[in-house]
């Protein structure tokens, strides 16, 4: 029972430290302030323009961690019967949205709350991000119907260096239907990046031995004890 109890107890601390390892939900952009701002004003992603083509809005970013994007969050609005999308694609610069898509999100606008935080869980897609790489999402709608409109407020930021809204590695641009780019400005948006833990510390190694070593001592130890008779006289 005791070299169980080892064994167990040496498992758990080795499956334990090497859980450190496991990836770790990291702030990697962050330009999300929450209006009303005397510098805010709202696009509309969905809502036709005199062409009748529906608008998109794209923002570049420049990560700053290196590991999965695990979600965008925009503070934004929804309305109308269909979906809005949140697409991500590699590359772009301050004027031109990258074209690489590299995953998408839809939601019902009729889930996206008026003027608040909205999520949009991407860990399950896997998408690679890379510190210092150029990446771009959009926001995206259904096109117009019989039934209406679909819309996806989001809010834009003039975003020169000298601004407080603490990013300026980006752009807004606005497809509607011709791109148009916005250099000094940026949606209200952050990332997140599940970043691995890396090398285990010195520490950690020497843990992780020493809870190998129990183990494999115990084995040892339960396969040189052999089993002996032993012969008792009869009582008379």
């Amino acid at each position: 029972m005791r070299n169980a109890f080892i064994v167990c107890a040496g498992v758990l601390l080795c499956s334990s430290i090497a859980s450190e390892a496991h990836a770790a939900t990291t702030l990697d952009v962050d330009n999300l302030v929450a209006p009303p701002s005397p510098s805010a004003s709202g696009f509309f992603s969905g809502q036709p323009d005199p062409a009748f083509t529906p608008t998109i809005l794209y923002q570049t970013f420049t990560a700053t961690q290196t590991g999965t994007l695990a979600l965008i969050d925009v503070i934004a609005s929804g309305s109308g019967s269909g979906n809005v999308y949140l697409s991500v694609y590699g590359g772009g610069n301050q004027t031109t949205p990258g074209t690489t898509l590299l995953g998408t999100i839809s939601r019902a606008a009729s889930n996206i709350p008026f003027i608040a935080l909205s999520s949009f869980d991407f860990s399950t897609l896997g998408i690679s991000i890379v510190a210092g790489q150029t990446y771009t999402f959009s926001q995206s709608a259904d096109p117009c119907g019989a039934t209406g409109c679909t819309t996806f407020t989001n809010w834009n930021y003039f975003n020169p260096t000298t601004t407080s809204n603490g990013y300026a590695g980006g752009a807004l641009s606005i497809a509607a239907p011709a791109l148009s780019g916005f250099p000094s400005s940026d949606l209200n948006f952050r990332t997140y990046v599940n970043v691995a833990d890396g090398v285990p510390e010195p520490a950690t190694w020497a843990m992780m031995l020493l809870g190998f070593g129990a183990v494999g001592a115990t084995l040892r130890r339960r396969r040189s004890v052999r089993p002996s008779l032993v012969f008792r006289r009869a009582a008379s």
